[in-house]
C-alpha cells in the first residue's frame, strides 16, 4: 500500500494508543485534526474529493454498532465495522461509490470490537464474522495489526 498523503484525526482520539501507533508508522505525515470524520471534504466538489481524499486516511472513534448481527445462520453471522472504505481503486468494487466521504477510515477503538467478539463467542460458539463488507479487511493491517489481535483473541478462547 502506498503511504497516504495526509491523515485526519478526530480530536477525541488524538491520544488513543492505536492512533499514536499508526502515526508513528507513517511519520513523517501531514496531520489535520477534525471534529467528525464524516464531515471531511464536505466543502469540496465530489470530483476533487475523490482525487484528494482517496489518498488520505482518517483515524476516528466508531460510535454506534461495532458488530451487527445479520441473522442468517443459527450460530450467528455478523458484520464487523472496524474500518470503512479502502485505499485501492479496484474497478469492480462497490466501495468506490458506497460512502459519502472518500477518505478511508480506521476506527481506533479496537478494544471494543474485540470485547464484542468475545461477547458473541459466549452466545454463539461458532459464529461467522464478515470483516470485508465495508472495507478491505487487510488493506490497513500493516498499520493496525488487527489480524494479530484477532488471532490472539481466538487462540486465547
Amino acid at each position: 500500500m502506498q503511504k497516504p498523503d495526509k491523515v485526519y484525526i478526530e480530536e477525541t482520539v488524538r491520544y488513543h494508543p492505536l492512533a499514536e501507533k499508526i502515526i508513528s508508522k507513517l511519520n513523517p505525515i501531514r496531520i489535520e485534526f477534525v471534529e467528525d470524520w464524516r464531515k471531511i471534504g464536505d466543502t469540496k466538489p465530489l470530483t476533487k474529493r475523490t482525487v484528494e481524499d482517496k489518498n488520505s486516511l482518517a483515524l476516528a472513534e466508531k460510535k454506534g454498532e461495532i458488530i451487527k448481527s445479520i441473522g442468517r445462520m443459527e450460530s450467528g453471522e455478523y458484520y464487523l465495522f472496524h474500518e470503512i472504505d479502502c485505499t485501492y481503486d479496484c474497478e469492480y468494487c462497490y466501495l468506490q461509490y458506497y460512502f459519502q466521504t472518500k477518505v478511508p477510515v480506521i476506527f481506533v477503538n479496537r478494544d471494543e470490537v474485540l470485547k464484542k467478539i468475545e461477547e458473541v463467542l459466549k452466545v454463539h460458539p461458532h459464529p461467522y464474522f464478515h470483516v470485508g463488507e465495508v472495507s478491505d479487511a487487510l488493506a490497513f493491517d500493516h498499520l493496525t495489526e488487527f489480524s494479530l489481535d484477532l488471532a490472539r483473541l481466538f487462540f486465547r478462547i
